[in-house]
């Protein structure tokens, strides 16, 4: 018998601990729905992060099951996965071992996921995995995984080690230090870029604790420019203000290698630092939006 029980919500979901020392969380009709088995209160659990930080702490002994409101046991739950930043989303199925194995997220309840999803205008950016885009949350309960955007790819790795994908880092303001460093140029060397990118592919190398490695991409549409202005210069002295990204969005390779560029030429936003016959033009770069990662998710 559990010496201390400890009651808790979580993600729109109220787990109690049993008799046993289990965490569950109960449907509406009382029957089970989610039990933690070997799991224990995270005491240092943050409050001001429920996305980022699980109040139970699990281990290899760990058990997770799940049921459907008539008290069947289910296989399967679906992944919705988000870096902590950007508005990229990734949604998957995996067996409940597989959750087990790598849980890094929360379970949660149909309402909260909705609410979570447009509080965070998640509809801008999906990569839909599971083949339609209506989601039965009965049948595959939901969770939610978000986590640090340095993490999000080695994180998807473990869940989905067959398949690759891409991280673009994008920073878009420009300093005028860097125009009037371009305008010093010779006239046929006069390029500016718009957008500085930093962009990583997951790999299938492991470090000796078996986590996996990322893979730096350094040749893409503008990258070369971005060799000779390195992002210290972009910014100048404001380096600090702009350290965080404007953008961060996911993508599957194969989408990734078919995105489109930007055409180059004159910009003309530039018009208030162009004088007499001194002009720069834009270098390409990649355009992040794709129309297939902007589906609608309906939930039945």
């Amino acid at each position: 018998m559990a010496k201390n029980k400890f009651t808790f919500e979580e993600n729109g979901l109220f787990f109690k601990q049993n008799e046993l020392g289990s965490f569950v969380a109960y449907h509406e009709n009382g029957n089970k729905y989610i039990e933690y088995f070997n799991a224990k209160i995270n005491e240092e659990y943050n409050y001001y992060l429920p996305i980022l930080c699980t109040q139970l702490i699990v281990n290899k002994e760990t058990k997770i099951s799940i049921y459907d409101d008539s008290g069947k046991e289910l296989k399967e739950v679906t992944i919705f996965l988000t870096p902590n930043k950007g508005d990229s989303m990734i949604i998957f199925k995996t067996k409940i071992e597989n959750y087990t194995n790598f849980h890094e997220g929360n379970f949660t309840d149909s309402k909260y996921l909705i609410d979570h999803i447009e509080d965070n205008e998640y509809n801008d950016h999906i990569i839909n995995l599971t083949n339609s885009n209506k989601f039965d949350l009965k049948k595959y309960p939901p969770v939610i995984i978000s986590i640090p955007s340095q993490s999000v790819l080695r994180t998807i790795a473990n869940f989905i080690p067959d398949k690759k994908f891409v991280l673009i880092f994008r920073w878009s303001e420009i300093s005028e230090e860097i125009i009037d460093l371009v305008l010093a140029l010779p006239k046929e060397q006069r390029k500016i870029i718009m957008a500085y990118d930093e962009i990583w592919k997951s790999a299938k190398n492991v470090d000796e604790n078996g986590n996996h490695l990322d893979d730096k991409i350094m040749d893409f549409p503008g990258s070369k420019t971005m060799q000779v202005y390195k992002r210290e210069w972009v910014y100048g002295q404001d380096w600090d203000k702009y350290k965080d990204y404007d953008y961060l969005r996911l993508y599957e390779e194969e989408v990734f290698n078919s995105l489109k560029i930007t055409e180059g030429g004159f910009d003309m936003d530039l018009d208030d630092y162009m004088y007499d016959d001194e002009v720069c033009y834009v270098e390409p770069s990649l355009i992040l939006d794709v129309k297939k990662y902007k589906t609608k998710l309906k939930f039945i």
